[in-house]
C-alpha cells in the first residue's frame, strides 16, 4: 500500500510540474506555454502512445492521488466503525450470555421457553431470595 508520505512525494511532484492542461501532437508533449517531452528514439508509433500517456499523466495522477487519499480515510473510518461494531457485539454477547443464565436457572421451575431480560433477570431475584 502507498504511504502517506509516499502519497505527499507524489502530490508534490505534480504541484511543482508545469501546469495543465498537457496536448500530444504526434510524439510531442506541450502546454499552451511549454515543450514538456518529445520522444524520437522509437518507432512513431511507440512515441505517440509514450507522448498520450504523459500528456494525460497531468491529469489523471493528481485525480488519481485525490482518490487514494479518499480511500485511505474512509478506511480509516471503516476500521474505525468495524472496531465500534466489536466492542457493541462483544456487550451484546455478554448480555446475551447473562440472558441465558437467567433463563437457564429457571429452566429448573418449569421455565422452558426464552423470555426477555427484564423478566428473566426479575425471576432470577425472586427465585435467588426464595432459596
Amino acid at each position: 500500500m502507498i504511504t502517506d508520505a509516499e502519497l505527499a512525494e507524489m502530490k508534490a511532484r505534480c504541484e511543482a510540474a508545469s501546469p495543465g492542461p498537457w496536448y500530444r501532437t504526434n510524439h510531442l508533449v506541450t502546454s499552451e506555454k511549454y515543450f514538456i517531452a518529445g520522444m524520437r528514439r522509437r518507432p512513431l508509433d511507440a512515441c505517440v502512445m509514450d507522448a498520450e500517456f504523459i500528456s494525460k499523466a497531468r491529469q489523471d495522477i493528481p485525480l488519481l492521488i485525490d482518490d487514494v487519499i479518499e480511500a485511505k480515510s474512509q478506511l480509516m473510518q471503516a476500521k474505525i466503525r468495524c472496531d465500534e461494531l466489536e466492542n457493541q457485539l462483544s456487550r451484546m454477547l455478554s448480555a446475551g450470555e447473562s440472558l441465558w443464565r437467567a433463563v437457564k436457572y429457571d429452566e429448573g421451575n418449569g421455565v422452558d421457553e426464552l423470555v426477555e431480560w427484564e423478566r428473566a433477570a426479575s425471576l432470577k431475584t425472586v427465585n435467588e431470595a426464595n432459596k
